[in-house]
């Protein structure tokens, strides 16, 4: 089978390949080795599926009451002509108690708690994407420079909020790409740029993933998920998503963890989080070219 990886048709023979499936019952010390190692943990069934369904509800009925959905939708299976709504700032949605119920759920704090050796705390602000026909929710990037002012211990989880399947337009993580030397003029680059103070559009590095992965030799990994699994990925990370070749929209939510004593990006927190500034100009390719990479 074949997908749309940014602007190339790939398949598994290609730039693509399977994420490696870890689980919360493993020894803590195998986890840390091989988020350190590969740069992400795919855990499955980390948070409870009744959490995650509870949560969903809240995105669904919201979206339906607002007249996202066609009449032929369902909870399972909602379909939509208007394409992709971020829902970041939609404090209805994202501080919910059934929402928050499922990214702050205990079992998140107990296992980066246990990750960090000491009490971890999440970002105010949490990023909301459901995903139409023939969309991809992001083009490859780092984290970093987007939350980059507080901790560099910050995690990023991503939540398929429902069933996932690889054609319906997943995250994809470039494997072991957070300290791979062959990207370390990336991360003196780009991987030091804050979008906000450097007035960078999008913050995205490219459209263009195998670019990235013929840099390092590695491949961008995919998977299916199902309710209550996560991706845990390093800020240096790069990731993206896969193009949606379903009519069903994809569901999904990132939120973020770190170190409760270190210090923290105050764009993220508060009862009314600043997120990001307005008026970015100045386009990545243009920024590429005067950082050399």
């Amino acid at each position: 089978m074949s997908f749309y990886l940014g602007e190339d048709l790939v398949s598994l023979d290609d730039v693509l390949g399977e994420i490696r499936s870890s689980f919360v019952k493993e020894d803590i010390a195998v986890l840390k080795n091989r988020l350190n190692e590969d740069g992400y943990l795919c855990l499955r069934n980390l948070i409870p599926q009744k959490n995650v369904i509870a949560a969903r509800k809240i995105i669904y009925e919201n979206l339906k009451e607002n007249g996202s959905f066609s009449n032929s939708s369902t909870f399972e299976y909602p379909i939509s002509e208007k394409g992709t709504f971020f829902l970041g700032g939609k404090k209805e949605i994202t501080h919910h108690p059934d929402f928050l119920g499922m990214v702050e759920h205990p079992s998140c704090f107990n296992f980066f708690s246990r990750l960090f050796d000491e009490p971890a705390r999440t970002y105010d602000y949490k990023w909301v994407r459901t995903v139409g026909e023939h969309v991809a929710g992001t083009q490859a990037h780092m984290d970093v420079v987007y939350m980059g002012r507080g901790s560099k211990k910050l995690h990023s989880m991503w939540i398929p909020i429902g069933e996932v399947s690889r054609d319906n337009g997943p995250m994809v993580v470039l494997d072991k790409s957070h300290n791979h030397s062959n990207l370390q003029k990336i991360r003196d680059t780009y991987g030091k740029m804050d979008v906000d103070r450097d007035l960078i559009k999008g913050g995205w590095f490219t459209n263009n993933y195998t670019e990235l992965s013929e840099m390092t030799k590695t491949n961008w990994l995919l998977g299916d998920y199902n309710p209550g699994d996560v991706v845990i990925i390093n800020i240096y990370t790069f990731h993206g998503s896969l193009r949606n070749e379903l009519n069903k929209v994809r569901f999904t939510c990132d939120v973020r963890f770190q170190p409760a004593s270190d210090v923290i990006d105050n764009r993220w927190i508060g009862e009314n989080p600043l997120a990001h500034e307005k008026g970015r100009s100045i386009e990545i390719e243009k920024a590429r070219e005067s950082w050399g990479v």
